[in-house]
């Protein structure tokens, strides 16, 4: 289970078919959430957002 699902106070909101993809990309440090901690799952992605992900994920595969 992962610790996200509470650190995310939109979580409820969240589509039962993505929570385990977005629960599991927050274990890993890929996405964080908004300042308010919030999700936001009805709302659009920036591009900031998308780099920022792939960003991290990169960091990752070179560890």
């Amino acid at each position: 289970e992962s610790t996200w699902t509470a650190a995310f106070r939109d979580f409820g909101a969240v589509s039962a078919w993505a929570k385990p993809y977005i629960a599991f990309a927050a274990d890993q440090g890929l996405i964080k959430g908004g300042t308010d901690g919030a999700f936001s799952p009805k709302a659009l992605t920036t591009r900031a957002e998308a780099a920022a992900a792939v960003y991290n994920f990169v960091l990752q595969e070179e560890d």
